[in-house]
């Protein structure tokens, strides 16, 4: 969230300086589809959480996983404003 802050802020300040954000907003999302994955594998080869604790903690973790991809949707439509402004 930070980076997409930063990426935001930096529209109006210095778009040369946009497009490192938006590059660490991408990593970031990436980073948080693994931990996501490694997460919700780890929570069902557990035996001793009984199955609906289990699909609960999905719910969770894919709560968060979807913060991470919408920080990343702002930043795609931000690439697209920073394109047109240059222009």
């Amino acid at each position: 969230m930070e980076a997409t802050v930063r990426s935001c802020r930096a529209f109006f300040k210095d778009l040369n300086a946009v497009a490192d954000h938006i590059h660490k907003v991408a990593y970031w999302e990436k980073e948080s589809d693994k931990v996501s994955t490694r997460l919700q594998r780890a929570v069902f080869s557990r035996d001793d959480i009984r199955l609906s604790h289990k699909m609960h903690l999905r719910f969770f973790v894919k709560q968060i996983d979807r913060i991470a991809d919408d920080a990343e949707d702002v930043t795609d439509r931000l690439n697209v404003y920073v394109i047109k402004r240059m222009l």
